[in-house]
This record gives C-alpha cells, structure tokens and sequence, in this order.
C-alpha cells in the first residue's frame, strides 16, 4: 500500500509518503529542515497509524498540526494490480 499526502500545521503545508509492503513500513516526511524518514517492521500498524504515532514528533518541526490530507492511496492487489483511491480525501486526526 502507498499513501500520499499533506500535513497542515500553522508553520505550512508538509508533504509526506508512507508506504506498507510486507511487514515493512516506510515514512517521509518533507520538513523545512530536511525529511524525516521512519521506518519499522510491524504487521500490526498501517501506514496511516504509523504516521499517528509520530505526530507529537512532526509537530515539534510544522508547528501545531490542523489537518493531515490523503491525496492519493493505492492497494497492492498483486500481480502488478493494484486499487487506487481517488484524491483530497480529508481526514481529521483528533487527540493531536
């Protein structure tokens, strides 16, 4: 699985890609001062929980996070297939 999209904070807008293959998964994020890139082996987590976990973290860097911005999401569906979510799917993350 691969997700694209933004994080708004007060200081700007903040690119991030988080991708799951296997037990893999991989975060960017693209700060001001350079990326943060994440990275764990863990089935239990998706992508996008991932990301939740380090938000505390990102926000040290975005200032406070308002909205955190799904753009695009693509599923394996294996064989070289795979599902695409359409884009600018808001999702709201409270408790940050």
């Amino acid at each position: 699985m691969l997700i694209k999209g933004r994080i708004i904070g007060i200081n700007g807008s903040f690119p991030f890609t988080a991708r799951k293959e296997g037990e893999r998964i991989e975060l960017r994020v693209e700060l001001p001062d350079g990326p943060l890139e994440y990275s764990v082996e863990c089935s239990c987590l998706e992508p996008l929980e991932l990301l939740s976990l380090l938000l505390p973290s990102i926000e040290g860097k975005a200032g406070e996070i308002r909205w955190v911005f799904v753009e695009e999401a693509v599923e394996d569906g294996g064989a070289g297939s795979g599902r695409h979510f359409g884009g600018n799917k808001e999702k709201r993350l409270t408790g940050f």
